[in-house]
C-alpha cells in the first residue's frame, strides 16, 4: 500500500500556466483542510509509513503507527536517517534495494528487519517507492510487522511436516480430494500399492480408481456426506492397480476444512490378508465338525497301536507266573502278549546252561537266541 504524492505538495508555488492557481490566489483555509485531511489518512492505514528524502535519506514524515512498531515516538522518528532504524549488518544490502527502487521508479516488495528501541530485531514487509513529496523527490514506504503471519507460517510448516511424516510411515492409503471428486493429495503409501505415480493420479476422479460394482456406493457415500455433513460409515471396497488386479480395501470418508475451503478426505486401509485369514476360520468353522471326527479316529487308532502295563502285578516267586485280574496264573509270556504289543522268542541264558546242560560245551551254545 503506497501514497503516490505526485502533485500533493502541501506549499503551492507559483505557476504560470493558465489554469493553475498560484500560491497567492490558493485559499489558506483550503490548505489547511488538505493538511488535515492528509494527516487523518496517513493515520488512518494499520501499517506503519515513513516519508524519506531521498536525496539525504532523512525522514521527513510519519504516521503513528510507527510509534507502535518502533517504540519510538513520532517526533523523534522524524530527522532521523532511515538506516537508523534498520540492523547494521544489513544497511548496505536495503541501501541497494532501494537505490534499485529509486533508479528504476518501480515499487519493490521485501522482507526485512527494523530494529525497535528495544533494539529487538523485528521481521517487516517493506513496500517501497520514490514519489513527489512536497515537490521533492522522496522514498515512501509501507512497513508491516508480518511476525504474527511468520509464525503461522512456521506453524503451517510444522504441521505439514508432521502430516507428512505420519502418512509416509503409515501402512494405510491418504487421500484428498474436492468436492467434484477429483484427487488433490495422496501419499507415498498409495503410489505403492497402486502401482501409479502421483503424477498419474492427481487431478484425476477418484472413481478412476474404484471397481465399477463398487463406485455407485461411494457416490452415494459422499453425497450422503455433503448433505449431513456427517462421516458415513466404513465399508470394504475394491480399488484398481494399474496392472489390472483388484486391491481390497477397507474405507473412511470424513470431510476436512482448510483455508476456508471444504475437501473430502479418506484413509483406505488394505485388508487381503484380513480377508484371507476370515476365509480360514471360515473354512474351520463349516468344517469343524468333520475334522474333529477325523481327528477322533486318528487318535483312536492311535491308542489302539498304544497298550501298557501299569500297576502292581502279582507274580510267583518261584514259577515266575502272573495272576490276571480274573485270578488265573497265566505264564508270564503269555500274560504280556496278550496285553501288549511285544512277542517273545526263547532262549537259555548262560547260568541256566550251566546248570542243566552241563554235558554241553558253553561255545555250542548260542546265548542271543
Amino acid at each position: 500500500m503506497l501514497f503516490k504524492t505526485n502533485h500533493t505538495d502541501l506549499t503551492p508555488r507559483e505557476n504560470t500556466q493558465k489554469g493553475k492557481t498560484t500560491a497567492e490566489e490558493f485559499p489558506s483555509e483550503k490548505l489547511d483542510c488538505f493538511n488535515q485531511n492528509y494527516k487523518m489518512i496517513l493515520d488512518a492505514v494499520n501499517d506503519a509509513i515513513l516519508v524519506a528524502d531521498i536525496q539525504s535519506g532523512i525522514i521527513i514524515d510519519a504516521n503513528k503507527k510507527v510509534e507502535d512498531l518502533f517504540g519510538i515516538p513520532r517526533e523523534e522518528i522524524i530527522g532521523m536517517h532511515q538506516f537508523q532504524l534498520h540492523p547494521p549488518e544489513k544497511i548496505s544490502f536495503y541501501m541497494e534495494k532501494f537505490k534499485e527502487a529509486a533508479a528504476l521508479g518501480t515499487q519493490i516488495t521485501e522482507k526485512m528487519y527494523i530494529v525497535n528501541k528495544e533494539n529487538e530485531y523485528i521481521p517487516v514487509e517493506i513496500s517501497a517507492k520514490v514519489s513527489e513529496f512536497q515537490g521533492n523527490d522522496a522514498l515512501i514506504g509501507v512497513f508491516r510487522d508480518i511476525r504474527s503471519r511468520l509464525l503461522l507460517e512456521d506453524k503451517l510448516y510444522n504441521s505439514e511436516k508432521l502430516f507428512n511424516s505420519i502418512s509416509t510411515a503409515t501402512g494405510d492409503m491418504i487421500h484428498l480430494n474436492d468436492l467434484s471428486g477429483n484427487l488433490i493429495y495422496v501419499n507415498t503409501v498409495t503410489e505403492s500399492l497402486l502401482g501409479y505415480s502421483q503424477d498419474e493420479i492427481i487431478g484425476k476422479s477418484v472413481k478412476d480408481f474404484i471397481h465399477p460394482n463398487d463406485a455407485k456406493d461411494i457416490g452415494q457415500d459422499i453425497a450422503r456426506l455433503l448433505e449431513t455433513q456427517k462421516n458415513p460409515p466404513a465399508r470394504d471396497i475394491r480399488l484398481l492397480h494399474k496392472n489390472g488386479s483388484t486391491l481390497h480395501v477397507n474405507v473412511k470418508g470424513f470431510l476436512v476444512e482448510a483455508r476456508g475451503k471444504k475437501y473430502i478426505g479418506a484413509i483406505l486401509r488394505p485388508i487381503d490378508e484380513q480377508l484371507k485369514m476370515n476365509e480360514k476360520i471360515k473354512y474351520y468353522q463349516l468344517n469343524l465338525e468333520s475334522l474333529v471326527q477325523k481327528r477322533t479316529i486318528s487318535l483312536e487308532k492311535t491308542l489302539s497301536e498304544v497298550q501298557t502295563l501299569n500297576g502292581i502285578l502279582p507274580i510267583c516267586s518261584h514259577c515266575k507266573k502272573i495272576r490276571d485280574e480274573n485270578g488265573y496264573w497265566e505264564q508270564l509270556e503269555m500274560y504280556i502278549r496278550e496285553r501288549s504289543k511285544a512277542e517273545f522268542t526263547h532262549c537259555i541264558c548262560p547260568d541256566c546252561a550251566k546248570k542243566h546242560y552241563s554235558q554241553l560245551s558253553l561255545e555250542d551254545l548260542d546265548f542271543n537266541t
